[in-house]
């Protein structure tokens, strides 16, 4: 079986990911100090600890990637691999649709003649008591 740990590429593909395990946990841990922080607190922390695991999450499937293949690791690899992007990508882009929101309709009004405007009334419906 072919493995890159234990060759000269996986000892600095392992050395990486322990910085970055490092790196992501000390972040991670600034965090939840500063958990009451009012910015942490409008930077929404519900979606943030979501990014957290995503990342942890890539650096498990960079280990998976590096070990030996067997089939427990290429199921490892498989899960990994699906939940990256959900646990990175989704939180992002809620995030910046907040962000949107804020700044775009930032009044009610705005919303409506943007809706009245776009033709589209149902799917922005739900947004109105935001």
């Amino acid at each position: 079986s072919i493995t890159l740990l234990g060759t000269g590429y996986g000892n600095i593909v392992l050395a990486l990911i322990l910085i970055s395990f490092c790196v992501i946990s000390g972040t991670l841990g600034a965090y939840i100090y500063k958990w009451n922080c009012p910015v942490i607190r409008a930077s929404g922390r519900d979606l943030a600890i979501f990014m957290f695991a995503g990342m942890y999450c890539g650096l498990i499937n960079a280990a998976l990637i590096s070990s030996a293949p067997d089939q427990v690791v290429c199921d490892g690899i498989t899960l990994t691999a699906h939940l990256l992007p959900i646990l990175v990508l989704i939180p992002l882009a809620i995030r910046t649709l907040r962000i949107l929101l804020i700044f775009k309709f930032s009044t009610k009004l705005n919303l409506i003649r943007y809706i009245k405007g776009s033709g589209v009334y149902y799917i922005y419906a739900g947004l109105l008591p935001i």
